[in-house]
């Protein structure tokens, strides 16, 4: 018997010890997932299931499987003047980069500041802030998720578009609302604060 016993203790001693690594491997992808308790002005968006904060590296961007079709180099302490265009899964995405380094380098060795997308051009792209607005989002849902928001400006235009901007110093979120009266495009941008 205690033989067997101390067989399905050490069983159970490999099991939980298999349970923690699983735990400790998938713990980062589920908290890198989630927008809960997120505020719009901490900057955060998800993209296809992934949540980033800018400025975020553009290593964490790559890390996650976005592919570089368009680089740049960007000046020591400086903000790149062109797009740097990243692709994922076939969705495909304008990012502005900012090198915080005293050194010129490519737009790979950056930190993304800012994230253009658009439904019209990325037909499968999920992208969410917090407060639930998203690609697609309806205009009253739009509304209602930035009631508390009482800051932001809605600007209409002629042609029967709306934008909700809000300017944070160097940080902005506009979300364009199409003809069709909901969310066509995202962008957002931070500057002011390095990434870790």
């Amino acid at each position: 018997r205690s033989a067997k016993s101390s067989n399905q203790k050490k069983l159970i001693i490999a099991v939980v010890i298999i349970a923690a690594i699983i735990c400790a491997a998938t713990l980062p992808g589920i908290l890198n997932s989630s927008l809960a308790g997120s505020d719009i002005y901490d900057f955060k968006l998800k993209i296809n299931g992934t949540v980033y904060s800018l400025p975020d590296p553009v290593s964490k961007f790559q890390k996650n499987g976005w592919e570089i079709v368009k680089s740049c180099d960007v000046g020591a302490g400086t903000y790149s003047q062109e797009s740097l265009v990243m692709k994922k899964n076939g969705v495909t995405a304008e990012f502005g980069v900012y090198n915080f380094s005293k050194n010129q380098v490519d737009a790979a060795d950056a930190a993304v500041y800012k994230i253009d997308v658009s439904s019209y051009e990325n037909k499968d792209v999920k992208l969410e802030l917090p407060s639930s607005i998203s690609l697609g989002t309806s205009a009253a849902d739009v509304e209602k998720a930035l009631k508390n928001y009482s800051d932001f400006e809605k600007e209409n235009s002629v042609n029967n578009w709306t934008t909700y901007r809000k300017n944070e110093g160097q940080s902005m979120i506009s979300i364009y609302l199409d003809d069709s009266r909901t969310v066509e495009s995202i962008t957002i941008f931070r500057k002011e604060c390095p990434y870790k």
